[in-house]
């Protein structure tokens, strides 16, 4: 169980009147580590997403923000890995909805977790 990931938000707390800066942002820059992270188990490298702000949906999002998430995960033993973390693919160019959580982490949801109104907003800017 401690392997489950996180379920996503409901969108009527993330778009609430006092709820986090939400927005649409432009993937600008994806820089992959140049030496991995490794454990007795596990090699991984991380990436550093860099997104621009595009529009504003709700608050005062900052014009730039930097996500880190695994690029890529090897096992160095026979066992299989158990847990993956949650990432999101992106590619530089990329147009997406995006949230500031309370940490002030950016937050990218998958686009099946988009609402429809959003997805509204966002095919205009693609």
């Amino acid at each position: 169980m401690a392997c489950l990931p996180e379920p996503w938000p409901q969108w009527s707390d993330i778009q609430r009147p006092d709820g986090p800066d939400l927005m649409i942002v432009r993937v600008t820059r994806i820089d992959i580590a140049a030496v991995p992270r490794i454990s007795d188990r596990t090699e991984v490298f991380d990436e550093t997403v860099t997104v621009e702000l595009v529009q504003a949906l709700q608050g005062a999002p900052d014009a730039q923000y930097q996500m880190k998430q695994v690029h890529s995960r090897r096992p160095l033993s026979d066992e299989p890995i158990r847990c993956l973390p949650w990432r999101v693919e992106l590619n530089v160019g990329d147009v997406v909805v995006a949230y500031e959580n309370r940490d002030g982490r950016l937050m990218i949801p998958q686009p099946y977790h988009v609402p429809a109104d959003l997805k509204a907003v966002l095919e205009g800017h693609q």
